[in-house]
């Protein structure tokens, strides 16, 4: 292999990693996925390397060596917003965000490694620029991302490049895998009337992410951090979208915050019964579900060279799939 075209990603089996996988492989670099379960037959084409270990239980020369060899390795593992953890929720994740992936790259590292890919979340892009929304003190899974990137780049110091991908709001299908936005699909399909938040967000296509990650490999030569957009909707018309690919039309009623804000607070209520907390306190998260999350994606789409117009395809796929189910 030529180099700087080998590279390793950690939760490579995932619905991300599975789209990253693909991406590298088209651009001819040699791929290896490190995972804690082997994937179904067929997931992967035939070239893939595939290593089912936990490299966080290894000792210190067995995962170095385990790392050696790389150019580039990819952290798409971790734990995300939709787990429902025992209290408090800021151990949990930051056990699977912040310690986890610091370590990998620390290890990483003193393998000889020179580049580092983590994909985090655009939450952290918000609690940066919005102060004033506390959402590392309100969202302990907000919390753990903030301190995930603080701590990696730490690690990072001067002679390895990190390159922080922060996500939004992902569509598109992987082999096996249910869409998370199957039951939302459903309720747009169903409802006679639909009632939703106000606001909006930028969203983005996982092939556009998995196109992102290569672009970070291949185009980025220092530590930098990047939000991954193809668009920016308002929720109407996201919800708009959607029901123009299922050829329908109906009301879409906006909810006001606070009857929002008094549902999230029984279910809170329910959490905290038993024993229970959400990585996104869903009382506080109202506020922010409703603000528009929107960024200016042209500049980073430049940088790491992916495709516009993967969005509208993946949002017909999700669709396709959901309402067949």
């Amino acid at each position: 292999m030529k180099t700087g075209r080998n590279v390793l990603i950690l939760g490579g089996g995932g619905f991300i990693g599975y789209h990253a996988v693909n991406a590298f492989l088209k651009k001819g670099y040699k791929v290896t996925v490190l995972d804690l379960f082997p994937p179904k037959e067929g997931f992967f084409k035939k070239e893939v390397n595939v290593i089912i270990k936990d490299i966080s239980k290894l000792n210190e020369t067995d995962a170095i060596r385990l790392l050696s060899g790389y150019h580039v390795v990819v952290f798409a593992g971790g734990a995300d917003d939709r787990l429902l953890p025992k209290k408090p929720a800021y151990d949990f994740f930051y056990n699977a965000n912040v310690k986890t992936a610091s370590n990998f790259f620390k290890i990483a590292k003193k393998a000889g490694v020179k580049k580092g890919i983590l994909l985090s979340s655009y939450f952290a892009h918000f609690a940066r620029i919005w102060p004033e929304l506390k959402l590392a003190e309100k969202h302990p899974y907000i919390k753990s991302r903030i301190e995930q990137e603080e701590s990696c780049l730490k690690e990072a110091g001067k002679d390895f490049t990190l390159v922080i991908l922060e996500l939004p709001y992902i569509f598109g299908l992987a082999p096996g895998k249910k869409p998370l936005w199957t039951p939302l699909i459903k309720y747009f399909k169903n409802a006679p009337i639909i009632f939703y938040t106000g606001g909006g967000t930028c969203m983005v296509s996982v092939k556009s992410v998995g196109e992102a990650i290569v672009g970070a490999a291949k185009f980025v030569n220092r530590s930098e951090t990047f939000v991954v957009s193809d668009e920016n909707l308002a929720w109407t018309d996201f919800i708009k979208k959607i029901l123009n690919i299922m050829n329908q039309k109906k009301i879409i009623i906006t909810i006001p915050n606070f009857l929002i804000k008094t549902g999230m607070f029984f279910l809170k209520l329910w959490h905290d019964i038993n024993g229970l907390e959400s990585g996104l306190n869903p009382v506080s998260f109202v506020e922010l579900q409703s603000k528009n999350t929107f960024v200016d994606s042209d500049s980073v789409k430049k940088v790491l060279k992916y495709e516009v117009g993967n969005l509208d395809e993946s949002l017909k796929e999700v669709v396709d799939y959901s309402i067949k189910i």
